[in-house]
């Protein structure tokens, strides 16, 4: 699969998933701002039916003989609550306040009397404070935790809020709340956002896929290119190994020194234009980072002669210098692709003569190394902005040269460097400073890794 298929592919998955967290994260926000909600609905209901039974039961008073009252004040006594300790109480998270106890000191004086709290009020008080519909279920209990009476939903699963709540100081009866916040309160609640976050969503994903869209036709468009480029460098390659061929064939029929001259200078320049056709056509295969390669032995230092004889040919109309320092044991070989390994190498030290005033000075140094041989070629050339030194491996990537245009190379000859190196398990990089010149450096190993 491509990578940027990949990509796209981890993209739109992080935009879902983005997506769902930020949905999670709101619904979470929804559920506790909704139990805050129900938790000070629930006590206000029950503060609010106590008042109401208090209230009804005074008005009772009221209507009662003093000897009535006083007999009803025999059954229970007015102060007993003086004695409790509300800290008891706070630390068990039951009542917070004074007023608390006292009014739960009525509700067992309530009880007592067999004036009992009144759920539908209870029920109906609860629903106007919470003032959104959501299944519950209220359940009293008496001292041994037996259900006396209930009133709301009578099945309620996936239960969001429960709270039990004991009803007087001496545990008479208690009350429990059950509540279920259902997802279509969530979805009608936080529409706009919800609504909001999608419609970014399928923007984005929309962004991705369009992306996507625009990547597929560009490859399609270079593949159209790099085939049209097939074409045109295999009818180039005829007329010019043609040229060669006249150029090696007048050579051999005239004795003349200077027309012997001539056909070595015109051979030369025929051969580099193929070496340049020979490296666009690697560049644009449809496999240019794999090469078959045919092993031989290869005498690196001989080798390096013979590109700095093709080097001061090609350029022979530009001063420069040349030298190659061997630390390589005589007759020393490694096993590679000649071919692949003098491109390289050529395309190297042309670079330090062609991006470089006149006068440059190219030195190409071999060196063995415990695992094979280092090739570094140093120039006092123009030098290359740290902001390129990454860039210039890439396929045709060149840099931006103002008022120097026909010095600007394909941007192909590195990269085609780069590919031989690793083609056989090397290295490659380069160090440079501008006006100061640069310094490419290879490795090659002294057997070719296998490469996979």
């Amino acid at each position: 699969m491509k990578k940027y298929k990949i990509i796209t592919i981890i993209a739109g998955i992080a935009i879902i998933l983005l997506q769902f967290s930020y949905i999670s994260s709101i619904y979470g926000k929804f559920i506790q701002d909704m139990t805050l909600k129900i938790d000070r609905a629930y006590k206000i209901a029950i503060d609010e039916e106590m008042l109401a039974r208090e209230l009804r039961f005074n008005r009772l008073l009221l209507s009662l003989t003093k000897e009535q009252r006083d007999s009803i004040y025999q059954i229970i006594p007015r102060a007993e609550f003086l004695d409790i300790d509300i800290e008891d109480y706070r630390k068990l998270g039951v009542f917070e306040t004074s007023g608390d106890i006292y009014t739960h000191s009525r509700e067992d004086k309530h009880f007592q009397l067999k004036d009992l709290m009144d759920m539908p009020v209870l029920d109906s008080l609860f629903c106007a404070l919470i003032s959104t519909k959501l299944p519950h279920r209220f359940t009293l209990f008496d001292k041994e935790m037996q259900a006396t009476d209930s009133i709301g939903n009578s099945h309620i699963t996936r239960i969001n809020y429960s709270k039990y709540q004991p009803l007087g100081l001496r545990g008479f009866q208690s009350l429990q709340l059950d509540v279920k916040i259902p997802l279509e309160v969530f979805i009608k609640d936080e529409i706009g956002s919800l609504l909001l976050s999608l419609l970014l969503m399928l923007l984005a994903i929309f962004c991705v896929l369009f992306q996507l869209t625009v990547i597929r036709n560009k490859e399609e468009e270079l593949k159209q290119r790099d085939e049209a480029t097939r074409y045109i460098v295999h009818d180039l390659k005829t007329p010019i190994t043609t040229a060669m061929t006249i150029a090696e064939t007048m050579k051999a029929l005239n004795d003349d020194k200077l027309l012997h001259e001539a056909m070595d200078y015109n051979y030369n320049k025929f051969n580099h234009v193929l070496q340049q056709v020979e490296e666009l056509k690697d560049a644009t295969s449809e496999d240019a980072t794999r090469y078959k390669l045919q092993m031989q032995q290869v005498n690196l230092f001989k080798l390096t002669q013979r590109v700095k004889e093709e080097c001061d040919m090609l350029f022979a109309d530009k001063e420069h210098t040349i030298v190659i320092t061997n630390g390589l044991p005589e007759g020393y070989l490694i096993m590679g692709n000649a071919v692949m390994i003098e491109r390289a190498m050529r395309n190297l030290v042309e670079n330090g003569l062609k991006y470089a005033d006149h006068g440059v000075q190219v030195e190409i140094r071999l060196n063995k190394t415990e695992k094979g041989v280092s090739v570094d070629v140093q120039d006092n050339g123009w030098g290359i902005a740290p902001e390129y030194q990454k860039k210039i491996f890439k396929l045709y990537f060149r840099i931006p040269l103002e008022g120097d245009y026909e010095r600007r190379g394909s941007g192909v000859g590195l990269s085609s460097a780069k590919s031989a190196v690793l083609a056989h398990g090397g290295k490659i990089w380069v160090e440079s400073e501008p006006g100061k010149g640069s310094t490419f450096s290879f490795t090659l190993p002294a057997t070719r890794k296998r490469i996979t």
